[in-house]
């Protein structure tokens, strides 16, 4: 569900959407990202399906929830009412990317370390 069908079902239940933002901890901004992007905490999900009173099991079951944090911080899917892990080759990649930064910051410190040390 994007911002855009979330504002079509607040005005189907006369609920405007500034109303529910203070309950839910979210900006306009915040809550447009985190559907657009299909992103959002599984606690922030609950509070904003109590706050327009519809079921978390809605976003399931139609099958257009995309993806949320779970508890551990893992990027999980809905898919039907189960829960399957992400794809994790993205994070892979940017996990290889960032062990390749370190390495070359290693190098580099290295390399000072080495110069310094022929400076005594």
């Amino acid at each position: 569900m994007n911002y855009n069908e979330f504002g079509e079902l607040c005005r189907a239940k006369r609920i405007m959407i500034k109303d529910v933002l203070p309950q839910i901890g979210y900006t306009r901004q915040g809550l447009q990202a985190a559907l657009n992007n299909e992103t959002i905490e599984l606690r922030k999900l609950k509070l904003l399906c109590d706050s327009v009173r519809i079921s978390p099991s809605h976003f399931f079951d139609a099958g257009t929830f995309g993806t949320v944090i779970n508890a551990g911080g893992h990027v999980q899917s809905g898919n039907n009412n189960r829960m399957e892990v992400e794809s994790l080759d993205r994070e892979n990649a940017m996990l290889r990317q960032q062990v390749e930064q370190l390495r070359s910051q290693l190098a580099d410190k290295e390399e000072i370390i080495r110069l310094m040390k022929g400076k005594q």
